[in-house]
């Protein structure tokens, strides 16, 4: 039953990529714990060369207000969570070797 589920689930997702997908994000909406994201993140591995995945329940209150600040100018939207995407990857990677040269 479960492969069956995943199956119609993954064609819904197909259909919203073949059709929608140049103009809308793909939301996902349902209970806590029962694999929505790992499913979303399964499906853009294999649908897309890249993906962006926003988890709103861990985001900080600045990126949800750039959400609804510039949900009308994607082009700028898109930009800022460029830069975020950026900024995060240079800071971890800072902290990484920070961490690095401090083990002896």
């Amino acid at each position: 039953m479960m492969t069956t589920f995943r199956r119609k689930i993954y064609a819904e997702m197909l259909d919203w990529k073949e059709r929608y997908s140049s103009r809308y994000a793909l939301l996902t909406e349902g209970a806590r714990r029962v694999g929505k994201t790992t499913f979303a993140e399964e499906f853009a591995r294999n649908e897309f060369e890249n993906h962006l995945l926003i988890d709103f329940t861990r985001v900080g209150e600045e990126t949800k207000q750039q959400f609804r600040d510039l949900a009308d100018d994607l082009d700028a939207l898109f930009r800022y969570l460029q830069f975020r995407v950026q900024f995060s990857r240079r800071a971890r990677a800072s902290s990484s070797s920070t961490r690095c040269r401090r083990s002896p």
